[in-house]
């Protein structure tokens, strides 16, 4: 006959396993964070070379993009830029000629500046360029709740109007989340 204590055991270790079971592993996806319409003003210079063209800050939204999935900060394994293109918004008489390489840096509070973004070179004769992207794990930076957004370039001449830019950055985020 079974002693009543041994039936206590005998049920909280079936309990055990059927509560394990029925949980789920989380599972991996991935989504977009589009950062659209950074402005950006280029004032005139007449340096040449190495030079500083804008720089800027925006908002992140991460956390509104988080929720929307179902995920936490905690959740997300990696972060990285996917598309980054910047147009001219006024260009009048004047396109990206002048530019012949151009890089898309960021940072943060308390985070050192990284390259995100390149092109190089930089084509004639267009008002709109798409830069080359890396696989950099921005995590950190868009768990901030500003980023500083900044572009540099190698000119071939000065520039002798002040430009209006726009950047479009589109974000990659993969995480694991617990199923509904």
């Amino acid at each position: 006959m079974k002693t009543p204590q041994n039936l206590l055991i005998a049920f909280a270790i079936c309990a055990a396993f059927i509560f394990n079971s029925c949980e789920k592993a989380k599972v991996e996806v991935s989504f977009n964070l589009d950062v659209a319409d950074i402005s950006l003003i280029v004032d005139t210079t007449s340096q040449v070379g190495n030079v500083d063209l804008a720089a800027t800050t925006f908002q992140s939204d991460l956390q509104t993009k988080l929720d929307e999935n179902n995920a936490s900060i905690d959740d997300v394994e990696s972060i990285t830029l996917t598309s980054a293109e910047i147009l001219m918004e006024n260009p009048g008489s004047q396109n990206f000629d002048i530019v012949d390489k151009v890089y898309g840096l960021m940072s943060a509070t308390s985070l050192t500046e990284t390259e995100v973004c390149y092109l190089d070179p930089v084509p004639n004769g267009v008002t709109q360029v798409t830069l080359t992207t890396g696989d950099a794990n921005l995590k950190e930076y868009l768990s901030q709740s500003t980023v500083n957004f900044r572009v540099t370039g190698t000119t071939n001449a000065p520039n002798l109007e002040p430009d209006s830019l726009k950047a479009k950055l589109t974000f990659k985020i993969k995480a694991k989340i617990n199923p509904l």
